[in-house]
């Protein structure tokens, strides 16, 4: 378990591309989206999709790059990403 103190200064850094993605999440649902949700829907935003097909087509391997980092970061940071949720919500 993480120290307080560690979790809000963490909180406060999470980088800005999932903040742009929270927030674009939470505009669009009209109800008070749950933390597990939201992290599902920026999970399959960057999960091997058209996306995907589309970069590897055209020879581009930027976004399955940047896609991979991002759901890395998700799954390593996974327990700071709800803290910062809840505390949005609050």
């Amino acid at each position: 378990m993480y120290n307080k103190k560690v979790i809000d200064i963490s909180t406060k850094m999470i980088p800005e591309w999932l903040n742009k993605d929270i927030e674009r999440i939470t505009k669009k649902e009209e109800v008070s989206a749950k933390p597990g949700y939201i992290i599902s829907r920026i999970y399959n935003q960057y999960s091997i999709g058209y996306r995907h097909l589309v970069s590897v087509m055209t020879g581009n391997t930027e976004w399955a790059r940047i896609a991979r980092e991002r759901l890395t970061y998700i799954d390593e940071n996974l327990e700071l990403i709800v803290k910062h949720l809840k505390r949005q919500q609050n």
